[in-house]
């Protein structure tokens, strides 16, 4: 049915009707997408050249499209409420940040104009989380945020998040799944309180072009202190209600100060957090997700399903998703664990490389193999 059809006939329908074709749509969309990752003749069946085959090239260009049409048309209307763009700072905050991918030392953001330079540069981060959630790894965790009757929301935590990228990318990909009425609680994190305009300008945004079911909100927070400095008071009150953390390039440029603190803050996140708490890492390189799978393996052996989806426009990331306790089978069983664990493995020895590099210009000291 072409578009105009659809609103031919949903002009006869009653608002319960249409909701109900909505909810019918929306689990057509996502059962389609599910059986592609799983053994099923119905998904050896699927059309290699449609749309809804993830796999496709017609599903890639629409996707791809529509995740850049989307973040355009967003961002006139976000620089609205931001500081004019300086060029010049813009570009120094650039070079800092590459910077810190090899030194592993933060840059500053304190730069107002700065930062406004940065949001409109990396807008294309809006489709990092959304693409991953598309691949194999993260067909669970999709169907669970976007299933149709789903009671309550989903609380998230943003840390490094910036202006809220991966928020942006979840309304996009909602909109694109036709699944309006799901609701989104996030609140990003930062060290830098300037992100705090930002964000606000971000919810206003939302408003004006009529997003609804959707709470954003900024609170301090620093990933390199333990979890009971002041600093961190919000993430561990709300530690127990959490039920998705990203971590968006902030840990390479804050590796020193997490190696020193052996990682502390995120050995608290990962004991004290709910069962079924999932944790997403993107980030410039995959060089540090071996060391931070250790820090969750070695606080709850075996607890924690990982894996290292890929995506072109953030490759690999570190997934993590607590299991109970008493969970059955245990995290070594999940069938992306041997892939994860084979990935795990070169990334450490890109990181040894790295370093022994770096140990020669007196960057970093010697790192130790965390991946058996």
């Amino acid at each position: 049915m072409d578009g105009e059809c659809g609103a031919v006939v949903a002009s006869f329908l009653s608002l319960q009707e249409r909701r109900e074709l909505r909810a019918v749509s929306r689990r057509w969309l996502f059962t389609c997408s599910w059986l592609q990752f799983n053994d099923s003749d119905e998904a050896a069946g699927q059309s290699r050249n449609s749309v809804w085959n993830l796999r496709s090239r017609a599903f890639r260009h629409a996707w791809t499209t529509f995740m850049r049409n989307e973040s355009h048309s967003f961002l006139p209307h976000l620089l609205e409420l931001l500081p004019a763009i300086a060029i010049t700072d813009t570009m120094e905050l650039k070079k800092g940040l590459c910077l810190s991918t090899t030194t592993g030392r933060r840059p500053s953001f304190t730069n107002t104009h700065a930062r406004s330079g940065y949001i409109q540069q990396k807008i294309n981060r809006c489709g990092n989380l959304p693409n991953l959630l598309l691949t194999a790894e993260l067909s669970e965790l999709r169907s669970k945020l976007f299933r149709s009757r789903r009671s309550g929301y989903w609380n998230m935590a943003l840390y490094g998040g910036g202006p809220a990228y991966d928020v942006l990318g979840l309304v996009f990909m909602r909109k694109y799944f036709r699944a309006q009425d799901v609701e989104f609680r996030a609140t990003v994190y930062d060290n830098e309180p300037g992100w705090k305009g930002a964000i606000d300008a971000v919810e206003q945004t939302f408003d004006r072009l009529g997003q609804r079911n959707i709470s954003l909100s900024f609170q301090h927070c620093d990933i390199t202190l333990d979890m009971c400095a002041a600093e961190n008071d919000d993430v561990r009150r709300s530690l127990g209600s959490t039920n998705l953390h990203l971590f968006s390039f902030v840990c390479v440029e804050n590796f020193c100060l997490l190696r020193d603190s052996a990682y502390v803050f995120l050995q608290a996140l990962f004991s004290q957090c709910s069962d079924g708490s999932y944790f997403i890492f993107t980030d410039s390189t995959h060089r540090l997700w071996p060391a931070i799978f250790h820090v969750a393996n070695t606080l709850a052996p075996d607890r924690f399903r990982v894996s290292t989806p890929y995506a072109r426009s953030c490759h690999y990331a570190l997934v993590l998703e607590k299991l109970p306790s008493y969970s059955t089978p245990a995290a070594s069983s999940s069938p992306f664990y041997t892939q994860a664990m084979h990935n795990l493995r070169d990334f450490q020895r890109h990181q040894q490389h790295h370093l022994d590099n770096s140990e020669k210009n007196g960057t970093y000291a010697r790192s130790t193999n965390l991946v058996e």
